[in-house]
Parts: structure tokens; sequence; C-alpha cells
């Protein structure tokens, strides 16, 4: 969605590092946080080796990835406003037609192959694969619909909006904006009016940073370094805060009795989190500063990043994942565990970027096909035009005499 033919390179990195933040998310909540949590899982594999009211310092690995998803979902909100703000007009059959497209040709791809690989996958292992069917694209990807709804409000009121603001009046707009997300009331109020309305809210707000920060450049004066150290703060306190709510629950768990398994809790960080915004801005400024030669293959990685999203996150890949124990791994070498989700997140990256491939190839087939058409008709056409005038002249001709 950048605006213009020659995309930012620094930007398209951007983009690759907020997807694998994203993917490297998804593979940590769906298979050791899934794992960890599940009952079920727990019986089947036998490894309860962490339902003990105790705190395990292994558990830290997990607790640190889960800013990572919604930090990368708030980056692409921000590259989409900090690039399409500034337009007075949004083509919305354009953008619809790119995501259509690409969500028809991601769900035709899953379903052929999760069946593939159900039938040649040995079955005696007893362990259930999740195949993809045809409601995937109606009822996945809950980003999809989420990224359009802004955009779609962008196009309609918020670019004509925030284009007729004063530096001053874009700054309390932003700021208000945050604070309504932010506060338990008013952000419970927006989920009352509808369901995940503050999760748009915060959307908005993202979209509308990254315009106030391409016109305005806010943070110039403030040092790289001091960005990176905000982040290495943030995170700490996340693991902090991780911490004391366990610590919470193993008290609340020996009031109660103390009696059966404790199941150790992972908190998730919402979209609008204050330390998710925090980490989204000082990131983003970051790369923004990073001035790289134009490359290609920079460009076109970022350009797959929708498709990647697509193929990794979806009931199929999770099921793959839990194949294997990893709780025992991450009980013994959390650190080979981290290995592990490091080759899982290469490997779901570069299969997206190989379906993103597959599909240009099939759409430029496509388009030269149709281009090939309209050059073979193109004379058929003409010769028809040249048949109707003269018959027309014909006509004219008998009526004047």
């Amino acid at each position: 969605m950048e605006s213009g033919k020659v995309r930012s390179s620094n930007f398209e990195l951007l983009r690759i590092a907020a997807m694998l933040m994203i993917v490297m998310f998804h593979i940590f909540l769906h298979w050791p946080k899934a794992q960890l949590t599940d009952m079920n899982s727990i019986d089947f594999f036998g490894n309860g080796l962490f339902n003990r009211p105790e705190f395990y310092p292994q558990l830290w690995l997990i607790h640190a990835a889960m800013p990572l998803g919604p930090v990368g979902n708030g980056l692409f909100m921000m590259l989409s406003g900090y690039f399409l703000v500034s337009r007075e007009k949004i083509d919305l059959a354009r953008v619809s037609q790119k995501i259509l497209m690409q969500l028809f040709f991601a769900t035709v791809l899953l379903v052929i192959a999760s069946a593939l690989f159900d039938s040649l996958y040995n079955q005696d292992t007893g362990m259930y694969l999740a195949l993809i069917v045809s409601g995937e694209f109606n009822n996945g990807w809950w980003f999809i619909g989420y990224y359009f709804v802004v955009i779609v409000i962008a196009a309609l009121f918020l670019n004509k909006f925030l284009a007729g603001l004063e530096e001053k009046q874009y700054f309390t707009f932003l700021i208000t904006l945050l604070a309504f997300v932010q506060f338990s009331w008013s952000g419970r109020l927006l989920d009352g009016l509808a369901s995940e309305l503050r999760t748009a809210g915060i959307g908005v707000f993202f979209y509308a940073l990254g315009g106030f920060l391409h016109k305005y450049r806010p943070f110039k004066e403030i040092k790289t370094r001091s960005l990176l150290f905000v982040i290495a703060l943030v995170n700490l306190f996340h693991l902090l805060s991780s911490y004391n709510v366990t610590r919470g629950n193993i008290e609340s768990f020996i009031r109660n009795g103390g009696n059966g398994d404790f199941v150790q809790f992972i908190g998730e960080l919402g979209n609008f989190d204050i330390l998710v915004v925090i980490l989204v801005v000082c990131l983003f400024e970051i790369f923004r500063r990073i001035r790289i030669p134009h490359s290609r293959i920079i460009n076109f990685l970022g350009s797959s990043t929708f498709m990647i999203y697509l193929i990794h996150e979806n009931a199929f890949f999770w099921s793959l994942y839990n194949i294997r124990d990893c709780i025992t791994l991450l009980y013994d070498q959390p650190f080979l565990l981290l290995l592990e989700i490091l080759k899982w997140t290469l490997l779901d990256f570069l299969l997206g970027v190989s379906a993103y491939t597959i599909f240009g190839i099939l759409l430029r087939a496509v388009r030269l096909r149709r281009k090939r058409a309209a050059r073979l008709l193109e004379p058929m056409g003409k010769g028809r035009i040249e048949l109707e005038i003269a018959s027309a002249q014909k006509a004219e001709d008998r009526e004047s005499l």
C-alpha cells in the first residue's frame, strides 16, 4: 500500500521484520503456550513438568514472545498511515481486489495442501491434523477485517479530516483517541457499543500516528540509542509484570487449597496495550531512520508479507506444530526450543514467499493472456466500427433521396 512506484527499502525491511515478529508470536502462541496450558495436550504427552505452583525461569522465554504479535500488527497499521494519510483518494476497489485475490488463492492452496499432507502423513501417531475447508475464506484471519475497516474509515472521511488539521490539532486528536482507547471505562464502552470496537480504535490511532510522523517528524531530536533503551526497558517491565501475575496466581492457588494440577498462566497483550504502543512507536522511528540502498529483493519480500500471514496462520499449521512435544524440550533445554521456533519461523516465512511467487506468476499469466486477447480482438473491433459507420452513412443517403 505504499504510495508511488518506488518502494522505500527501509520500510520494506520494517514490513519484513514485523511479519517475522508475527510469525514467531503465532508459533509461540499455538505451540509451547498451547501445550503448557491445555490439559488435553498435557495428558496426551504426559509432560506436566510445569504443573506445580512455582515460577520457572524457562517460562521467561514464552512471556518475552507475547508482545511480538500485537507490535507487528501496530507496525503494519502505522506503515499504511505513513504512506496513505496524505492521499486525497484511496482506491477501495483496488485494495479490495488485491486482498480478495490473495485470500482466495491462499484458501485454495491450503485446502489442497492440507488434504495432500493428511493423505501422506502416518496416522498411527494418533495426532490430529486440522484440515482447511473453504469456509476459512470467510471465517479465518481476523487481521484482514481489522485492516480493511481502518482503510475504509480512512478512505471515507479520516484522511480528509486529518488533512484539515494543523499540527497542534492533529496532536490533540491523537492523544485524545489514545486516552479514550486506553482508559478502562471508555475502552469497555467502545466494546459495549460493538465487539472489538476498541481494537478498531487503536487501529485508527496507529494509522493516524503514521501520517503524523511522516508530516511532522516529532521524534527527530531523540537519539536512536534512547529509543533502543526504551525498548529494552519496556520489555523488562513486561517480564516483571508477567512474574507478578504468576506469583499472584500461585498465591491464589495455595489459598484455595492447592488441590489438583496448577496450570501456568501466560498473559497476552492486547493490541491497545500501552506497552505495545510504546514499542511500536520506537521500532517504527528506528527503521524510519535507516538508510539502505534500494533493494529489489527486500522490496519483493516486503510485498509478500500478506501472503505469508495467510499461509502460516491457520489451524493446519497449528496442528503441525503440535505433532511434537515441546514442553519437555522447554524444561530441559530451552535454548534448543528457541532454535526450533526460529527454524519454524524461517520455514513459514519461506513457504509464504513461495506461495506469493506462484500467485504472482499465475497473475501475470492471466494478465498476459488478457492483453493478447485484447490485441487479437482490436482489429475485429475496428472492422465492426467501420462497417457500422458505412451502414449508417448509406441509411442517411437513402433518407436524403
